[in-house]
């Protein structure tokens, strides 16, 4: 069966930008809670791919002990915001990315799927002259299942026709929820506590012949 589609997470898929949200989360709370900041980077790093605001009202009423409001997630949102985007805007991309993209037009239809809020990731992918490789790039609110059957619908595909290219643990759930194949980026710093995935690239460049095992498996 031959992949038709791909779903791209962004943040240590395509973009070398992991370590930046890690930083974010850092400096949003050493100020006030320097006590707290294992277990904030342990619980951030444990739901990377995740959208930052489920994380930030976890972190303020499960760790932290505070109250959620709206003003309050405003804040958080803006400064985080604040501490990424240029830096975004200036890290590396990952390492095969743009000579995949470019060799898969009039092949296969690509998308992205990530947790970043939806206007910022088409922002920072028009900004990296990026956001023309794909048909379409969902970010938070929407949730990466709920994306991956929309594409899987409106294709019409397949679950054997698209695969998941991810980095996180919340990637591959995502990816089995649905029954479309994935493809984890090892080389990413996210941290992964699951056994080792069938199909794994290091980065971008090995993707071009993982995609070819499994159309022969």
């Amino acid at each position: 069966m031959r992949i038709k589609a791909i779903i791209f997470d962004c943040d240590g898929v395509i973009l070398e930008s992991t370590d930046i949200k890690t930083d974010a989360f850092r400096a949003l709370y050493e100020k006030d809670h320097p006590g707290r900041i294992p277990e904030i980077l342990d619980f951030h790093r444990r739901h990377m791919g995740i959208s930052r605001h489920v994380k930030f009202r976890h972190i303020c009423t499960k760790i932290l002990g505070e109250a959620y409001t709206a003003r309050r997630a405003a804040g958080l949102a803006a400064e985080f915001s604040r501490l990424v985007f240029d830096r975004v805007l200036e890290c590396p991309v990952v390492p095969g990315t743009r000579e995949f993209l470019r060799g898969q037009k009039g092949r296969r239809r690509l998308f992205v799927a990530s947790g970043t809020p939806d206007k910022e990731l088409e922002l920072i992918l028009r900004r990296r002259r990026l956001f023309g490789f794909f048909e379409r790039a969902w970010g938070s609110p929407a949730k990466k299942p709920d994306v991956i059957r929309r594409v899987l619908r409106e294709g019409p595909f397949r679950k054997t026709e698209v695969a998941f290219v991810g980095d996180a643990e919340s990637d591959w759930r995502a990816a089995r929820e649905t029954g479309v194949c994935f493809v984890r980026r090892a080389g990413s710093p996210a941290e992964w506590t699951l056994p080792p995935c069938r199909w794994q690239i290091d980065d971008l460049r090995g993707l071009p012949g993982v995609l070819r095992s499994i159309e022969r498996a």
